[in-house]
């Protein structure tokens, strides 16, 4: 299996879980933004349940963001043209491939914590994530299909398969939440921000058709500001992890 992923930003998504009845028979994947100027990459290494490769620079422009802390992506084999899985089942190679819980993270310096503080702010920085697979099974055959979606820091996001536009599914605590205001969801959960560190899921099997599918997330970071109006001198702890499933 080959791809080519050009990867870089101020966000990072991974995706896979392609399994039973829903063969993965190609994956490819692209970012529209490019590693910026004077970004390197220092090296490929093999991790726990994966091949990562760092690229490093310092941060981009922005006032507030210190200048000592390097900015990093980390992609499976960035900058070759193999791609290893992140996860692969007993049967590498046949049908039975399984990409579980393959996840690529954004992260700006070593031992980053997902949800830290040490995040690079950048406002209004736009990413956009695609992911494309083969389904060979009847579309009414799937048992289900749907993304998860965490953010961290200051970002929307907006989700599309297959060219249409999804929405979250609300969870137990958003309906409680909604009552409480008289039966209204948040604008935020309408329109697609997800509150920080709480996990939302897509459904798309009704989507999913026969051949080539598309996944795609239109991610956008933003600079809170303090009660004075003023941007926050601090880091936004900017960073997404998805996850499909389809089975």
């Amino acid at each position: 299996m080959r791809v080519t992923y050009r990867f870089a930003a101020a966000c990072v998504v991974g995706f896979a879980c392609l399994y039973g009845c829903a063969r993965l028979a190609e994956v490819t994947g692209y970012n529209e933004a490019t590693i910026p100027e004077g970004a390197a990459i220092e090296h490929v290494m093999p991790t726990d349940d994966g091949w990562k490769a760092i690229a490093v620079n310092k941060p981009m422009g922005n006032v507030n963001a210190r200048t000592d802390v390097p900015q990093r992506w980390a992609s499976p084999n960035y900058g070759t043209s193999d791609w290893l899985p992140a996860v692969a089942g007993p049967a590498v190679g046949s049908d039975s491939e399984l990409f579980a819980d393959s996840k690529w993270v954004w992260y700006p310096e070593r031992d980053f914590a997902f949800g830290g503080v040490n995040s690079i702010p950048g406002n209004r920085r736009v990413v956009h994530f695609r992911r494309e697979f083969y389904n060979e099974a009847a579309a009414g055959d799937l048992s289900e299909a749907y993304l998860d979606v965490m953010v961290s820091g200051a970002v929307t996001v907006r989700v599309f398969v297959n060219g249409r536009r999804l929405h979250i599914e609300t969870d137990k605590g958003d309906v409680v939440a909604a009552r409480a205001r008289g039966g209204q969801l948040r604008g935020s959960v309408v329109h697609g921000a997800i509150r920080d560190m709480l996990p939302r899921r897509y459904a798309f099997a009704e989507h999913v058709v026969y051949g080539k599918n598309v996944v795609g997330i239109e991610a956008t970071t933003h600079i809170a500001n303090d009660v004075n109006g003023r941007p926050v001198p601090n880091y936004v702890r900017d960073g997404v992890i998805a996850r499909v499933t389809v089975r």
